[in-house]
């Protein structure tokens, strides 16, 4: 397991421990749900040395594909973060989507 899943896995077990029987609530009520997706969330905020690692290799690996606004040095389109994140995401993951 990456250390990205087990800090994921210890944010939601933490989490958990505050929920009680889940049975008894109302039909359509995701308020646990969306306390456990803000806890993984939050697990992720900070970025592992691999996911960083594989996030600069990305970017060296693709630069002079995206597209770039040579005044300000951001991206024009979306394509260099989101690949970026998807790449370090699927790092934290263990390795590329399949």
């Amino acid at each position: 397991m990456t250390e990205m899943l087990e800090r994921v896995a210890k944010a939601i077990l933490d989490e958990g421990k505050n929920f009680g029987a889940l049975a008894h609530r109302p039909t359509g009520d995701y308020s646990i749900e969306r306390r456990l997706a803000r806890a993984v969330i939050e697990a992720m905020r900070e970025p592992t040395k691999e996911m960083v690692d594989v996030g600069y290799t990305e970017i060296n690996n693709n630069i002079d594909s995206w597209n770039y606004d040579s005044g300000s040095g951001y991206a024009v389109d979306d394509i260099a973060p989101s690949a970026t994140w998807r790449a370090m995401i699927d790092a934290a993951l263990g390795g590329a989507k399949k």
